[in-house]
């Protein structure tokens, strides 16, 4: 999902998935002690036999989600014209 905060005039894509999948795209150089803690939390729930899905954010440039956009209404054009 790619959300337009006005107030602060961003575009935010959030995602989320499957532990395995998402934890690879997190940048931890910062703060690389909560990666130990989010894979100890993942290991107690799925001990527990708990499904985990994790979330992320990420601060998209204006120009970078605009030419995004040009290319998504493109494809979707096409597949409609392909539909019909």
């Amino acid at each position: 999902v790619v959300a337009y905060d006005k107030n602060r005039d961003i575009f935010i894509l959030y995602i989320k998935g499957a532990d395995t999948m998402m934890m690879p795209l997190f940048n931890f150089e910062d703060v690389e002690s909560e990666s130990t803690n989010i894979n100890n939390a993942i290991k107690i729930f799925s001990k527990e036999g708990l499904r985990v899905l994790c979330m992320g954010y990420r601060i998209l440039e204006k120009e970078y989600f605009n030419n995004w956009l040009v290319k998504y209404n493109n494809a979707r054009n096409n597949c409609e014209t392909d539909l019909s």
